[in-house]
């Protein structure tokens, strides 16, 4: 018999193994994961659906903050959807829907949001496209950025450097952006911060550039690098993670820094905003 309820703090390892699984992962991709569960999930916001006491299916809500026109507004991030695919029409993501819709309606809650993995599910709950983004791969061999006026100065931080000064930066980016949101210090830590296997998938640890203008930060580049040869000659990638400006010079003088790394001729960048600055 199928029981969907909220878990209880001895099952966060089993709903995470549930939910990695789905997703193709295992545990050892995602060390520590069950204590992240824990600092970003409100437990009485975490559901699953249980047969014989074993976990067949997964939902949760994080309590998200979205920019709109005029101001802000609180989302139910609707979250870790999974049902294994041993228990597929069985109804089980339909009463998974229902509990998280219920509960951000009893909390007053106006919208829900999610970044949907399969997009083609969720139509029939309500959902539709809200935001779109580009992928983009860019040969950077002889390319150039041109930046009117004098350019901004990049600057290489480490990782405490950047725990410290890119929240503010990113708070006041996406002022009176509609759709961006906003990020709590629990999130930065750990989400923005996060170098588990399954996130970097062979690729180097976060780098952090800011760029500066008289002192003071407009912006920063986020990545990682994988290195390549090919016949001896430099194929390396670079992979843009987030790239945040305060103005469009801040942006151009990002974008000549990152088509400039010498031995990464490729630079990728999956989910850049549709509005970039870049010349087309």
């Amino acid at each position: 018999m199928l029981e969907v309820r909220t878990i209880t703090d001895d099952e966060v390892v089993a709903f995470r193994d549930a939910m990695m699984i789905t997703f193709g992962e295992d545990r050892e991709d995602d060390p520590g994961g069950a204590e992240r569960t824990r600092a970003l999930l409100d437990l009485t916001r975490g559901w699953a659906a249980f047969e014989d006491g074993v976990i067949v299916g997964t939902a949760a809500t994080s309590d998200l903050v979205v920019g709109i026109p005029g101001g802000t507004l609180p989302m139910a991030g609707l979250t870790a959807v999974t049902v294994r695919p041993t228990h597929r029409r069985r109804g089980i993501l339909r009463e998974l829907m229902r509990v998280h819709a219920d509960d951000a309606r009893a909390r007053g809650v106006a919208i829900s949001g999610l970044w949907a993995s399969e997009a083609t599910i969720y139509g029939r709950f309500g959902y539709g496209v809200a935001a779109e983004s580009d992928a983009l791969e860019i040969c950077t061999r002889g390319l150039a950025i041109t930046v009117t006026g004098e350019r901004d100065v990049c600057e290489f931080i480490d990782e405490a450097a950047a725990r410290e000064q890119l929240p503010a930066i990113y708070a006041q980016a996406i002022t009176g952006r509609p759709g961006a949101l906003q990020r709590s210090p629990v999130w930065w830590r750990e989400r923005r911060f996060l170098e588990a296997p399954f996130v970097r998938r062979g690729a180097s640890r976060r780098r952090h550039v800011l760029v500066r203008r008289g002192g003071t930060a407009v912006g920063y580049v986020v990545y990682r690098q994988r290195p390549k040869f090919e016949g001896g000659v430099p194929a390396g990638t670079t992979d843009l993670i987030e790239l945040i400006a305060l103005d469009p010079r801040a942006e151009a003088s990002l974008w000549h820094f990152v088509v400039g790394i010498d031995l990464f001729p490729t630079a990728t960048w999956a989910l850049a905003p549709v509005d970039s600055v870049l010349p087309w």
